[in-house]
């Protein structure tokens, strides 16, 4: 009776160490995938930082976009303003021109009559 004891005495150790070595195994392969985890959540971490740096970056540069674009249509309604006067001036300018044209048309044609008369006046003197 004592050697069956011992007999089961050596199988119950042998399955308590073969039931450690499993828990060892078991321990290690969870040590491994927190530890893999733990490096993926770490690489993860790195690339949201680095993400949420070009994001404040663009996030910036759109800003600057923004002011650049308000200020281009301040400008686009200047110069239309600018062209909208300038267009009047020419208008004017055209007209005024025209009236000029016309004066110095007329006045072209009274020297012409004045000098006609005056060579008359002229021919009228008998020396």
């Amino acid at each position: 009776m004592a050697r069956i004891k011992k007999v089961d005495l050596n199988r119950a150790k042998e399955d308590i160490l073969r039931k450690l070595q499993e828990v060892k195994h078991t321990q290690e392969q969870i040590t491994m995938s927190i530890s893999n985890a733990d490096n993926r959540v770490n690489e993860i971490s790195s690339c949201i930082e680095q993400l949420e740096e070009q994001l404040y970056k663009l996030k910036e540069e759109r800003e600057t976009f923004q002011l650049a674009i308000k200020e281009r249509e301040k400008q686009r309604e200047t110069l239309k303003n600018d062209s909208i006067l300038w267009a009047h001036q020419t208008k004017d300018l055209v007209f005024d021109l025209a009236e000029i044209e016309a004066k110095e048309k007329i006045l072209g044609q009274q020297l012409e009559a004045d000098n006609d008369a005056y060579d008359q006046f002229k021919a009228s003197f008998p020396f």
